[in-house]
């Protein structure tokens, strides 16, 4: 037979509480007096659904039933309460650790920057030949060139124009170039024009250089060469401006200047102009 409804939420409430898997002895003692009293369900049918009265033996047959759904609930609620009420349980098999978070590394407020290399130079790759001046002469990979078109009057090739032959990087363009001339002695002598073109160039001195086997001046700024040959007089020079930056000037150096002119051939006898005066 089956209890009252709330004789079950009164025995599961206290099981809840208690957490025994056996039922206490008050618990049985009040689940007699409950049946002793309770009336049970009827049918449709006009009979009776149990005796009015119930004999000891039959009370007897009742608690121990009562007893034995007391002990069914309470496997019931062990289950569902997952062993973790006061008495409960313990689950068997090996417990399930929950995963550590992993720690996270505060990220930095500012990329460390990556260190650049110092930049070098182009390789010299390149070759430029003016059919106008006699003179060719190796250039940096990457760098554009410009033939002159007019015949420079005097050695004043401070800046580029149509007097000069043009090698630059396109780029920096009017910060960082090579520049190309050459002109007649007309019967100076190669010294004394030497002596002429540095005072010309404004040069604070002058020191001895062999370009293409040739004996002539650097300027001591290491930016003009100045070679006389064949009734010519060859003005070289690197012009590195302000604009290219510290770490350009670093590279486009004196010695850097050096080493293009150890590329140039002098060819005086193949200027535009025709023969070169006697030197």
């Amino acid at each position: 037979m089956t209890t009252d409804h709330d004789l079950e939420r009164r025995l599961a409430e206290l099981y809840a509480d208690e957490g025994f898997v056996r039922a206490p002895d008050r618990v049985l003692g009040k689940a007699l007096a409950t049946i002793d009293t309770t009336a049970q369900r009827r049918v449709l049918a006009r009979a009776p659904w149990r005796f009015a009265t119930m004999s000891n033996t039959m009370r007897l047959a009742a608690a121990a039933v009562a007893v034995i759904a007391l002990a069914g609930v309470g496997l019931a609620l062990t289950g569902r309460l997952g062993g973790n009420g006061v008495g409960g349980t313990t689950p068997t098999g090996s417990p399930t650790v929950a995963p550590s978070p992993t720690p996270t590394t505060a990220a930095s407020s500012a990329a460390t920057p990556t260190a650049r290399p110092d930049p070098t130079a182009p390789p010299l790759s390149e070759t430029f030949t003016s059919s106008r001046y006699g003179i060719s002469i190796a250039y940096p990979q990457g760098w554009t060139t410009q033939a002159a078109t007019k015949q420079a009057p005097d050695a004043d090739v401070s800046f580029p124009g149509p007097e000069t032959d043009l090698i630059y990087d396109p780029i920096k363009r009017d910060q960082l170039f090579l520049t190309l001339s050459s002109l007649p002695l007309d019967k100076t002598p190669p010294a004394s024009w030497i002596a002429q073109a540095a005072t010309t160039l404004e040069c604070t001195g002058t020191t001895p250089i062999t370009v293409d086997g040739v004996s002539g001046a650097l300027c001591s700024q290491g930016d003009v060469a100045l070679v006389p040959t064949g009734g010519r007089g060859y003005v070289i020079r690197l012009y590195t401006g302000d604009g290219i930056g510290s770490a350009l000037v670093a590279v486009y150096t004196p010695d850097w200047f050096r080493t293009v002119l150890g590329t140039v051939k002098l060819s005086p006898e193949k200027t535009i102009s025709g023969s070169p005066s006697p030197s």
